[in-house]
């Protein structure tokens, strides 16, 4: 059996000078880390532009690192202390650290330097974020328009609000807070209607105020903005006007102002109760009276040119109806008729992949904000949406967003909010389109402002009762800006593709 020797006064003393260069070299190692990443940063700092601003940070982070390297600790009136832990707590857990006599376990505490150590690497992350936030509006402004927007790129537009100014009633600034379908106590939560213009029912306030759809100066305004952006595809949300919901009749005015910023219309098919072959069919010989004009976007199949169709939720109704009418062969069949067009269905679960197929339709996108809400909508997924398509000689447009929040209106949904992170969320969106090498990407939405997924231009607001959201400190013409730097780089990748 082992026993443990006593060791003698001696090796105690040995062993305590041991213990204590090792502590020297350990103070002395975490001062030339502070003080290397410091500097880093200062080198990096020094070669940009912003000089005024960066002198300052400079300043800063000198006086940080005499702080760090003589006193070896931020707050200098305080002693320095050994790097042993400050305390130990007694935590009956089951066993992560060592154990002391009565099985309770030891947290270890981090020690000052390891503290002081995360105090500089926090300090440096927070400076290196604001560093990048300044390239990143640097390299935004020096972006310049694009001679022709692109017609791969599409963005989902709305023209049903209304104000009292133009239309005599408010519409959809003022929509009512959703109750929850599910049993839940819904006391909890705001009922009843918003009350315009100081209470809309949007976590952002618009650059433009509460406008009308109808007002030609806005439309002129928006159209402006989306071709600057380099958008080429604006898809109108539309309803049929026979259902409550009716879209107010203004497509021979967006279609003028698109053809005099050279832009181009496709139509957005909302849902609405009783949508079937017969009332579908019905809707399309509707909107054939406006795909002469030259700005309503066709495009090439089988030798023809044919009008662009977004189907919204087009799950909603089977791929038996769908295929009556989109299959060659189909009992009221579109198909090489007056009436034929280039239908795209929306994709959110993945049973939709063969639901899509099985239905006859052209193309599909994903339209849904929110990373991970659906399968279309997650990103990771939009690689094998891709592969899928060009298997089945389908086109895909991924739908990109700059985040999600519709508190306004379900203040009982907060697990869909994707916040937009100065523009991070949407930069990684486009990066997953891009990545996929998709025909093409839908922009969810240039106003949507219900679901706070809008690229429009928003402004600061605060009322007694409520502080909207906003896009400050980068502005408020921050994601049309990003919006043009990403329609480029998904124009060149395009270009790299189609050549090789």
């Amino acid at each position: 059996m082992l026993r443990k020797v006593p060791m003698s006064p001696k090796q105690e003393s040995t062993k305590g000078n041991i213990k204590c260069c090792l502590w020297v070299f350990n103070s002395i190692a975490d001062r030339f880390v502070c003080c290397f990443m410091i500097f880093n940063t200062i080198l990096r700092l020094i070669l940009k532009k912003y000089r005024f601003k960066n002198l300052l940070v400079v300043i800063f982070l000198l006086l940080i690192c005499t702080q760090v390297f003589i006193f070896g600790n931020i707050n200098y009136y305080n002693k320095l202390t050994t790097p042993t832990p400050l305390f130990t707590v007694g935590v009956h857990k089951p066993a992560v650290n060592k154990e002391n006599k009565n099985g309770s376990t030891l947290l270890k505490i981090p020690s000052e330097a390891e503290f002081r150590m995360n105090w500089v690497k926090n300090k440096l992350e927070t400076l290196a974020k604001h560093s990048e936030r300044w390239e990143i509006m640097k390299l935004l402004n020096e972006v310049t328009p694009l001679t022709m927007p692109s017609t791969r790129v599409h963005i989902f537009y709305y023209d049903s609000y209304k104000n009292i100014q133009v239309d005599g009633e408010w519409k959809l600034w003022n929509h009512e807070y959703i109750e929850k379908k599910k049993n839940e106590d819904y006391k909890l939560y705001y009922r009843g209607m918003h009350t315009p213009p100081e209470d809309i029912a949007s976590s952002y306030y618009p650059e433009l105020g509460c406008y009308s759809s109808r007002d030609s100066q806005i439309i002129d305004v928006h159209f402006k903005q989306i071709r600057e952006a380099g958008i080429g595809v604006v898809v109108v949300s539309w309803y049929p006007p026979d259902v409550q919901k009716s879209t107010q009749d203004n497509m021979v005015h967006l279609l003028n102002t698109a053809q005099k910023y050279q832009l181009k219309i496709a139509i957005l098919i909302e849902i609405y109760t009783g949508r079937n072959q017969d009332s579908f069919l019905k809707n399309i010989i509707y909107l054939t009276k406006y795909t002469s004009h030259s700005s309503f976007y066709k495009f090439m199949k089988n030798e023809r040119y044919l009008p662009v169709y977004y189907v919204h939720k087009s799950y909603m109704t089977t791929a038996s109806v769908w295929r009556e009418l989109l299959a060659t062969d189909g009992s009221k069949t579109v198909r090489g008729t007056p009436y034929d067009g280039f239908f795209i269905g929306l994709l959110s679960n993945i049973s939709h992949r063969y639901e899509i197929e099985k239905s006859h339709f052209d193309g599909f996108y994903t339209y849904f904000s929110s990373n991970g809400f659906s399968y279309g909508s997650s990103w990771k997924n939009w690689k094998t949406l891709e592969a899928f398509s060009k298997k089945r000689k389908l086109l895909f447009f991924p739908s990109v967003s700059p985040g999600y929040v519709d508190t306004q209106i379900r203040p009982w949904n907060t697990a869909l909010t994707r916040h937009r992170s100065h523009g991070a969320y949407y930069q990684v969106a486009w990066r997953s389109a891009i990545a996929a090498k998709p025909y093409g990407v839908s922009i969810t939405s240039f106003n949507k402002w219900q679901e706070g997924s809008q690229i429009e231009p928003a402004r600061p607001k605060a009322t007694p009762q409520f502080t909207y959201l906003d896009y400050e400190p980068e502005g408020s013409l921050f994601y049309l800006s990003l919006t043009r730097y990403w329609v480029k780089q998904f124009i060149f990748q395009n270009i790299y593709s189609d050549i090789g």
